[in-house]
């Protein structure tokens, strides 16, 4: 029995359009790991509806979570979870997916943003043809789109907070101070905070599977400094903290089965170092805590 283990809140199955991992296959692998719990979050970017049909992709994923469930019931607690994404662009469609299924776990996250006539998912654009000035201006959407979601939307934990700043700094070379968007950020983490929204702490964010390339400048308990992109959702975690923001999940963001539970006991040092002695997963969309 590993029902006392860390969860991973964040993972994708063969229902996302970018993963082709079977489901016995990420459950396989969380057992392995002496994990406790896994959530299958498939993809929704309400934003590509029509073309692509989001609900039957919510719909299946959630079969599947259950099905495991059943498999691995005295081995791994399996959540039925959906990423639902880039609400703003069809709110209706936003709204369906949320009457699909019995959700354990609703997280939020910003994919694309509407700024200088750039709409598409983030990780589609070349960043490295923007100016300095664009570059700000994109992330200054994309924190306020993160803002609006957190105030508005129906979630129960963000993820991947600092999506879009990995991907504007990759393969650029530039130096961004993040100081000027604090404001911002610590509007949200306040809401998330009032609202009871839980701060994923993302393998991909901290742990960049690929090289990231550029620094950012940003004050560091009253000094500024310049410290590398992955060093920002910590700090986003130590402002979250300070407001009294308990709520924290762990989330591999898994696209193949190996990737499940990727470098979580790097993060949770990294973690129990801010001062977080507990990490949460949801289920029946009420939150639990176990003990890191």
């Amino acid at each position: 029995m590993v029902k006392d283990g860390w969860f991973d809140c964040h993972c994708h199955t063969w229902n996302s359009p970018d993963s082709e991992s079977k489901p016995e296959q990420l459950c396989g692998i969380a057992i392995e790991k002496g994990l406790g719990g896994i959530a299958f979050t498939d993809h929704c970017n309400v934003n590509y509806w029509p073309d692509v049909d989001v609900l039957s992709i919510v719909s299946k994923s959630v079969k599947d979570a259950e099905r495991m469930q059943r498999e691995f019931a005295d081995k791994l607690t399996v959540l039925r979870g959906v990423e639902l994404g880039d609400h703003a662009y069809n709110p209706e469609i936003a709204r369906r997916v949320l009457d699909i299924g019995d959700y354990d776990i609703v997280v939020g996250s910003v994919h694309a943003v509407s700024c200088a006539g750039y709409d598409k998912n983030i990780s589609k654009i070349d960043f490295s043809t923007f100016t300095d000035e664009l570059a700000r201006g994109y992330l200054g959407a994309y924190f306020k789109e993160t803002l609006r979601m957190v105030s508005e939307e129906d979630i129960d934990a963000v993820a991947h907070f600092s999506f879009g700043v990995r991907y504007v700094m990759r393969a650029s070379g530039r130096v961004i101070d993040v100081t000027e968007f604090f404001d911002t950020i610590d509007m949200a983490l306040k809401e998330m905070v009032r609202r009871s929204i839980a701060l994923e702490i993302n393998a991909n964010n901290v742990v960049p599977r690929r090289a990231v390339e550029g620094h950012l400048i940003m004050s560091t308990d009253g000094e500024a400094r310049e410290l590398p992109v992955e060093k920002l959702d910590y700090e986003i975690a130590r402002r979250y903290h300070a407001m009294g923001g308990r709520l924290i999940t762990l989330g591999s963001d898994a696209h193949a089965p190996e990737r499940v539970g990727r470098d979580f006991e790097q993060i949770v040092a990294e973690l129990k170092k801010i001062g977080f002695d507990e990490a949460c997963y949801f289920q029946n969309r009420e939150v639990k805590f176990y003990t890191l």
